[in-house]
């Protein structure tokens, strides 16, 4: 994708179907929809790029009201399906990230509007708002690490001893941490991530950033370790 704005997953999505026509007429319905909506505009260059980007049809609508510059990226389904189908992908904000709660508030949005104005004008569009069930972010370590082994070594060699993440820095401490990674890796540990993130900014009032990061370098170092076994 062409642009360089965060981009942001969405946990829910927007089925358009029709069964009767093309993506073409699906194109063009939406492009008719936001020529008459004071809340969405039809993206034409960001539309052309996505298009090149997918090799098909593709649409790409932005909010210009409650949510101002956010884009719905709209495209054709990599599974083959019986009717004419264009989902959401992609959400992108102008910029940072956007929560599931946002993304799913925005989809719905679009959908309500684009159904009213089916409705209104007798084309014969379903459009769906799928939208799974988020489970809650563990707050516990005992759930964010499920693992005995993993979250003693955890507290005893890194939190406890390192309320703030010095190891950024010195060797020895970016040691520790890289033998929490391995070992991590050794006993198949499961750690929730944003639930981690959560903690060590709420219990341990680590800045942000540095909580990120943190997750970061697990993630590349497990990535690392399992690519390794791989060749």
């Amino acid at each position: 994708m062409s642009q360089n704005h965060a981009s942001t997953i969405a946990k829910g999505h927007i089925h358009i179907l029709d069964k009767n026509h093309d993506l073409s007429f699906i194109k063009e319905s939406l492009k008719t929809f936001t020529d008459s909506s004071p809340r969405w505009q039809f993206e034409e260059k960001l539309t052309q790029t996505y298009s090149n980007d997918v090799k098909d049809i593709a649409v790409v609508i932005m909010n210009i009201d409650e949510f101002p510059g956010v884009c719905i990226y709209l495209a054709k389904p990599v599974t083959p399906s019986k009717s004419i189908t264009m989902r959401s992908f992609n959400i992108l904000p102008v910029t940072g990230r956007l929560s599931a709660e946002e993304i799913n508030q925005i989809f719905g949005l679009f959908t309500k509007n684009f159904r009213q104005y089916n409705k209104k004008h007798s084309i014969r569009l379903k459009c769906s708002l799928v939208i799974p069930k988020i489970k809650p972010i563990p707050t516990s370590l005992e759930q964010i690490i499920p693992g005995k082994r993993t979250r003693k070594y955890f507290q005893g060699m890194f939190v406890t001893l390192y309320p703030r993440p010095h190891w950024f820095t010195h060797p020895s401490d970016i040691e520790r941490f890289n033998t929490f990674v391995c070992l991590a890796h050794r006993w198949k540990a499961k750690i929730h991530r944003d639930g981690l993130k959560q903690w060590l900014i709420r219990e341990q009032n680590w800045p942000l950033n540095d909580a990120e990061y943190l997750i970061e370098r697990l993630d590349i170092g497990l990535q690392t370790l399992k690519a390794r076994l791989a060749i």
